[in-house]
């Protein structure tokens, strides 16, 4: 049997070599790859071919592993989360170490994890329009990258009976977006006939820091770096409605916190440039985030400013 005394040598050859899923993430796969090859776990399969466990494998990594397990690297690669993806869902910098997400619906249809699952602002599945959970309903823990199937806890409860809950609209648009898809029915202001910026997912976050308090007060600018993610879906859904919040009324409730904001210019930053009078928010727009899928928001910003 192999498994954790199973020691790879120059020309291993390994008992199965699992097909993948074109929205398959490489966790899944090496989990799949793992369990073909009688591992216990994926982490167990990458220290067998003494490689970093790390959800989040740099390029080196990903040569080395391709190299050990037999298979093209360019396969590895277009899976494996980038800092510059091909598709937003696969954000480096937003895929978390731990913990993991499912949908149920697609667990039914096939056990295996969608790479969409693993993005920190994607909350729901656009194929079934339903909320994705990253806690397991039978012992309330978070969801692990490392199980054995995708469709199983550590503790054995099977994610395939869970019931599904229909997700909101903001939650489905946005999945779509990390996606590089079009929403069939989108509400936020973007202009997407050149496709979805590769950038999205930077900009919604940005956004919902800068704009995403409507409660009657002015959140505090971030000055440097940029805006922190959320860590848990609960906490991502709640960021999506104040996204909804802000741009459902298009472009009210958006116009007056950018007026909002610039009431709270001091007569010292007056005398500066603009962009250092109005703040980080201003940057934000105007300076960072340049695709013109994003005009909607720089003109009404604008008109705001000129009015003030």
């Amino acid at each position: 049997m192999l498994g954790s005394e199973f020691i790879v040598t120059e020309g291993t050859s390994w008992v199965g070599k699992p097909d993948r899923y074109p929205d398959e993430s490489l966790a899944s796969y090496l989990r799949h790859f793992a369990r073909d090859n009688f591992f216990g776990s994926r982490s167990e399969l990458l220290r067998a071919v003494e490689v970093s466990p790390a959800v989040r494998p740099d390029g080196t990594e990903i040569r080395l592993l391709a190299e050990a397990l037999g298979v093209p690297h360019a396969m590895l690669d277009e899976m494996a989360p980038s800092d510059t993806p091909a598709v937003p869902a696969l954000r480096r910098s937003l895929t978390p170490a731990q913990g993991d997400a499912v949908c149920p619906e697609c667990l039914r249809q096939a056990s295996y994890s969608r790479r969409l699952w693993s993005h920190q602002l994607a909350t729901a599945c656009p194929e079934h329009l339903v909320q994705l959970i990253d806690q397991c309903p039978g012992c309330a823990a978070r969801l692990r990258h490392d199980r054995p199937l995708a469709h199983i806890c550590d503790c054995g409860y099977d994610l395939r009976g869970v019931e599904s809950k229909p997700a909101e609209p903001i939650e489905v648009e946005v999945a779509s977006l990390l996606e590089g898809r079009t929403p069939p029915q989108p509400t936020l202001p973007l202009e997407l006939s050149s496709g979805v910026p590769p950038d999205i997912d930077l900009f919604l976050l940005e956004f919902i820091y800068h704009f995403g308090s409507v409660a009657g007060h002015i959140r505090p600018l971030k000055l440097s770096g940029l805006a922190p993610a959320p860590r848990l879906i609960a906490h991502s859904r709640l960021s999506l409605r104040a996204i909804a919040r802000v741009t459902n009324d298009w472009p009210a409730t958006f116009s007056s916190l950018v007026s909002a904001f610039m009431q709270t210019v001091s007569p010292r930053q007056g005398e500066a440039t603009v962009s250092a009078r109005l703040g980080s928010w201003y940057k934000f727009l105007f300076r960072r985030y340049r695709n013109p899928a994003y005009s909607a928001f720089r003109n009404a910003a604008a008109n705001t400013i000129v009015l003030e």
